[in-house]
């Protein structure tokens, strides 16, 4: 089969450099994510090609950087991937990026067999990529197009906006991103919900959960002298981060230990605090993140199952945790299946619900901890491992086209 993949991803050997560049952080979880399923797309013998962007805010309130050139780069495993150029301005950005999406997938069809099957996966609801497919079905035949969805838009995704215009602004584009997606062929979602979204019952979608690389994986034999308990991601208050660092203040000195990486509304306050039993990294690369997961005892994720976009989340980050072997600490969002309920240590929804948490493995015996977190990578190398999710998705690729 031959595959096109359209994505919003960067060359990961230029993380570092992005991050400076970046006022606002950078999609590293997506990034992940897509190159895990372009990974198992190719390891079931698919002709892949990539068309990326680079996910980056507008300049200069988000990013520093007006202009970034064309290239091409290769993701792994020999796959490459052609990135366009980006004028990093509102608007023209997302005109610019359409124009070349549309060269660029132009070439790519000359090249194949017309008679052969061909697929573009086109990665999250970006209108310049979803505008494409009602160009792709007016210009050829014989081409079918999935939209893979990890996170949905406005009001059913979570976001900080307090302006009205802006809200009504952003609510009109959410109408217009609808109309374009439901045009597409089949669709690979992130949670069973988001299945509501699409109008057409007839049409082939698949709910996926998320994708691990397990290629380069390790289990880590920690020795520490307290119990480490690690967040990465956002540092804001909408997702419990500022309730976690309260609770941590409130232990006693050396009883335990939080580590935190990210960016958000409260780095301020992490870069004040002068307590031993927390420890801020700020914003790094994804593999010094790594690095620190594999020496943690216990990671964690704070965010809480409030506001309707917990239907249709399930954040790739848990899964990662996962697959370090570690014993993770979560709320059941509704949008996570129960086939997790064997890993995930779910935090009651109460007040004293995830100190109590905490305090349960900060009291627990370090080889018990070892033993959860063995029995989790297992876990998650099984069911959501570049392999079986590659062989999932391929067979649902295959089945678009009877």
């Amino acid at each position: 089969m031959n595959v096109l993949f359209l994505g919003l991803m960067y060359n990961s050997s230029e993380e570092k450099s992005l991050i400076k560049l970046s006022k606002t952080g950078l999609g590293i979880a997506s990034n992940i994510l897509e190159g895990n399923l372009i990974r198992g797309l190719q390891q079931q013998k698919n002709d892949i090609q990539t068309i990326t962007s680079l996910p980056v805010g507008n300049f200069p309130e988000a990013n520093k950087k007006i202009y970034y050139p064309s290239k091409r780069y290769i993701i792994s495993d020999f796959i490459s991937s052609y990135e366009t150029y980006t004028i990093n301005l509102p608007i023209i950005k997302h005109e610019l990026r359409f124009i070349e999406y549309k060269i660029q997938i132009n070439k790519w069809y000359e090249k194949m067999d017309k008679e052969t099957d061909k697929i573009i996966i086109i990665y999250d609801l970006y209108i310049p990529f979803l505008k494409i497919i009602k160009w792709m079905k007016d210009t050829y035949e014989n081409v079918k197009i999935v939209v893979m969805i990890p996170d949905l838009v406005g009001k059913y995704r979570n976001n900080s906006i307090k302006s009205k215009t802006k809200r009504n602004l952003l609510e009109r584009k959410v109408d217009k991103t609808f109309e374009l997606m439901n045009q597409a062929d089949g669709y690979l979602l992130i949670t069973e919900q988001i299945s509501r979204f699409i109008e057409d019952e007839n049409k082939p979608r698949m709910v996926i959960d998320g994708i691990v690389d397990d290629k380069n994986v390790k289990f880590k034999i920690t020795n520490n002298k307290q119990t480490i308990f690690m967040y990465s991601g956002l540092l804001s208050s909408q997702y419990n981060v500022d309730k976690l660092i309260d609770i941590f203040l409130n232990l006693e000195e050396n009883q335990a230990q939080l580590w935190l990486c990210g960016y958000g509304e409260l780095e301020a306050k992490l870069k004040k605090i002068e307590s031993t039993n927390i420890k801020f990294y700020g914003l790094i690369p994804k593999k010094e993140v790594s690095d620190l997961e594999y020496q943690a005892d216990v990671l964690i994720n704070p965010r809480s199952n409030k506001g309707e976009y917990t239907k249709y989340s399930f954040p790739s980050k848990n899964l990662e945790y996962l697959l370090k072997g570690k014993p993770v600490i979560c709320y059941k969002l509704d949008g996570i299946s129960n086939d997790y309920e064997e890993v995930f240590d779910y935090v009651e929804e109460t007040a004293q619900g995830l100190e109590s948490k905490i305090q349960k493995y900060i009291n627990m015996n370090i080889e018990e901890i070892r033993t959860l977190g063995k029995r989790n990578q297992d876990f998650v190398i099984r069911h959501n491992g570049v392999e079986p999710q590659g062989a999932k998705i391929n067979k649902f690729l295959e089945e678009c086209f009877k």
